[in-house]
């Protein structure tokens, strides 16, 4: 298909467009309030990329890859964590309000400095820490990963984060991101770093995080890295008092 072809397909036919009204927040100013057309497959970035071309270049947003594997475009859409790039605007409504995430420093309009958020996510000691035996050590059985892998499709856009009241309440709590990492690295048999990571999140085990597993767009869930996590803690005490 030529080039021309490809223009053709991506443009939404008036027969098929709806009107939407986005709200912006503006952290520096500028145009606030958009009227646009969503087509049937229109994302609510796709809306952003054309208030900015269209009204305000000054408007600011974060993206990457547009295909909801980069977590770059996270945002909060009419009160509730999302991925821009896979929200349809019809999906939402007429109303979009877009808001910067929560307890992360905005840094302009929806672009917010995730450095907090990391700090909290190294917390979990994220990355794999081989064991002294680990070249020795055979490849992860079948049944173990499944709980590696499901877990690990984590793709730290923060929405948990910023969805998250305990954060808002609990400072120094690591946040579910952090949770589930480590806890697909407890399932992990090549890791020799369970006891350290356990010994850092143990403090934090006790509390509930519920927002995170309703945010999150690739639906973990959070409450079952938490029961692994909670599990391995009283395995480790029990075996310090023995």
């Amino acid at each position: 298909m030529g080039r021309a072809g490809r223009l053709r397909t991506a443009h939404v036919s008036a027969s098929s467009a709806a009107a939407v009204t986005l709200r912006i927040h503006r952290s520096h100013g500028g145009q606030g309030r958009f009227a646009l057309e969503a087509g049937p497959f229109t994302s609510v970035l796709d809306l952003l990329f054309t208030a900015q071309r269209r009204f305000d270049r000054s408007l600011v947003f974060r993206f990457a890859c547009r295909i909801g594997v980069c977590g770059s475009c996270a945002v909060r859409i009419n009160g509730r964590e999302g991925l821009a790039c896979r929200t349809r605007a019809r999906d939402v409504g007429p109303e979009i309000a877009l808001e910067p995430l929560r307890h992360l420093p905005v840094v302009r309009d929806l672009a917010v400095d995730l450095r907090p958020f990391r700090a909290a996510y190294a917390a979990a000691l994220p990355a794999l820490r081989p064991s002294a035996e680990v070249r020795t050590a055979p490849t992860p059985r079948a049944p173990a990963l499944p709980e590696i892998g499901g877990q690990g499709d984590c793709i730290a856009c923060a929405a948990c984060y910023s969805a998250s009241e305990t954060v808002a309440t609990a400072p120094g709590y690591p946040g579910a991101a952090a949770l589930i990492r480590a806890a697909s690295l407890l399932a992990d048999p090549r890791d020799g770093a369970h006891a350290a990571r356990i010994g850092a999140l143990t403090p934090w085990l006790a509390l509930d995080d519920p927002e995170a597993t309703v945010v999150c767009p690739k639906g973990l869930r959070h409450e079952t890295a938490l029961a692994r996590l909670r599990a391995v803690a009283a395995r480790a005490g029990a075996d310090a008092q023995a």
